[in-house]
């Protein structure tokens, strides 16, 4: 299939990096919030790991279709282990659909 985007620094944590064992390898991201409400990152280190997109992607692709109910997301979310879908249209990726944009929307 066809890239449908970049994995860089800033959004490698959509992915949880496991070890063999399915164990959170805090060596790999570390990151820090100053510890008030809203604070500014005071650090952020990724260690580079010689990986690619292909070793640490979810298999298999849950999508969502651009015109699927917003509670049919938030159950393949649940059922899959997963914090976001792709959102396709025609078959197109054409965005991501996030746990968070979810929340934000029931919120408002």
């Amino acid at each position: 299939g066809d890239a449908a985007g970049i994995i860089s620094t800033s959004n490698l944590a959509f992915n949880s990096m496991t070890d063999n064992e399915g164990k959170l390898s805090t060596k790999n991201i570390k990151m820090g919030r100053r510890p008030v409400a809203g604070g500014d990152k005071i650090y952020r280190y990724v260690k580079e790991v010689p990986l690619v997109a292909e070793d640490i992607m979810t298999e298999p692709l849950n999508t969502i279709n651009l015109e699927a109910k917003v509670v049919d997301a938030a159950s393949i979310m649940l059922k899959n282990d997963v914090t976001g879908l792709p959102v396709e249209d025609n078959k197109e990726v054409i965005g991501i659909l996030s746990r968070s944009d979810i929340i934000k929307v029931l919120l408002n």
